[in-house]
């Protein structure tokens, strides 16, 4: 039940007049007057009994209609703070954050009946990454040209605002087309009631906005004509506000994450996350064995003194880029100082690892590392040590390697001072 509001000074004057007046003629209907000039005012009487029913009519349906509206704008705060708090607080999957946001959309517009979240996959085509009431199987095989949306069209491209579409799935070019791929081949046989597109009759779409720009857009659909009005629209532009809320924060934490794992100039692990991920994989046991590989750029400050700086930043880049590629995918590599570098291989014995290094050796002195187009031929030292079988003691290994890369590179010394 619906709570009554309070009188105003007005509503309670009028109140008080009418009862007067109806009073008034009452008795003087009874007092005074004879049957035939009495029915006059007992018809004046019936007229401002009526008013004021209509009056009160008026005035219930107001209450009510003020209260179904502020019981909307409760349960449209609670779902939203609802969302942002979760949004927040939980490290929630990105298709995920997509569903439950749609999903309260939905809740929060009352004639909706389903809805479709459609992202930028590039400049020009857009991909469904969420859908209710729709066969999301279907939707997320269609490709979708940006400049063919509902909102594209409808703001000449701008797509700055929220719209509302009336008779959506007569409009809907997804209904009995034929959907053309990203190369422009035909794509598949596609026909709007297949998901129920043709019995849409509004769709009030949003954009979503990141850093200025529209990547994608929320679409809330219904089946009732001229379902949605401004406060829809209002509400709909919060929840498209979320989903860039969401991405902000993930790139921001990716970014983050980024500085706190990566060397910022070979994009390799850290000396401290590369420590991490060591001490993981040496504690929980997941792999039968490993080898640790600890290499350096010989000479690098003899190039950064001659050829500067930036030069010898580029060559150990490139240097870094070779390893890479030559390196299983399952090898942790990590920076450990300046031209220092470490590495972890799995489930390898050391013969192989070894003959992975060479192939690096052998890669650089055939082709050279070139850098701003000129060609450098450098060498490096590495050494290695084997878990279990030099130790399981994970500072051993370590000291295991360190100790290999410093012999090789006395007996590389010994070979260039005496070849013979």
């Amino acid at each position: 039940m619906f709570k009554s509001k309070t009188y105003t000074v007005k509503e309670f004057l009028v109140s008080v007049i009418l009862l007067i007046a109806s009073l008034i003629l009452v008795f003087s209907i009874i007092a005074k007057c004879s049957f035939e000039e009495s029915k006059y005012y007992v018809l004046g009487f019936l007229v401002l009994l009526f008013a004021y029913a209509i009056d009160r009519f008026f005035y219930i349906y107001q209450d009510k209609k003020t209260y179904y509206k502020l019981t909307e704008l409760r349960e449209f705060r609670e779902i939203s703070y609802k969302l942002m708090e979760d949004l927040s607080a939980v490290d929630m999957k990105e298709r995920d954050m997509y569903d439950r946001v749609l999903r309260d959309a939905i809740k929060a517009l009352k004639k909706s009946d389903a809805g479709t979240i459609s992202m930028l996959k590039d400049d020009e085509w857009l991909g469904f990454v969420s859908a209710q009431g729709f066969d999301k199987n279907i939707l997320r095989r269609i490709p979708l040209n940006i400049k063919d949306t509902y909102i594209y069209t409808s703001t000449d491209g701008k797509m700055d605002r929220v719209i509302v579409v009336d008779n959506s799935g007569e409009k809907s070019h997804l209904y009995d087309s034929d959907i053309k791929s990203e190369s422009g081949k035909e794509g598949i046989s596609f026909d709007g009631s297949m998901v129920n597109f043709d019995q849409m009759k509004t769709t009030i779409v949003a954009p979503i906005i990141y850093k200025g720009k529209a990547i994608g857009s929320l679409n809330i659909d219904s089946k009732s004509k001229y379902a949605f009005d401004e406060e829809d629209k209002k509400k709909l532009e919060f929840f498209a506000f979320y989903i860039s809320e969401y991405i902000d924060r993930y790139n921001y934490n990716e970014v983050h994450s980024k500085l706190i794992k990566y060397d910022q100039m070979t994009s390799v692990y850290n000396r401290d996350y590369f420590n991490e991920l060591h001490n993981n994989l040496h504690n929980k046991g997941e792999v039968i064995s490993y080898v640790y590989v600890t290499f350096d750029i010989r000479g690098l400050s003899s190039i950064n003194e001659e050829y500067g700086r930036r030069i010898g930043d580029k060559l150990v880049m490139a240097f870094i880029d070779i390893v890479k590629k030559i390196l299983p995918d399952n090898a942790i590599i990590g920076r450990y100082a300046g031209n220092e570098f470490t590495c972890l291989i799995s489930n390898v014995n050391k013969e192989l690892c070894k003959t992975m290094f060479k192939a690096i050796e052998d890669y650089i002195d055939l082709n050279g590392i070139i850098v701003d187009n000129k060609k450098m031929h450098i060498k490096f030292d590495y050494g290695m040590s084997i878990y279990p079988n030099n130790s399981t003691d994970i500072d051993e290994i370590i000291v295991i390697a360190e100790q290999d890369r410093k012999q090789n590179k006395l007996y590389d010394k010994s070979l260039e001072e005496n070849p013979f």
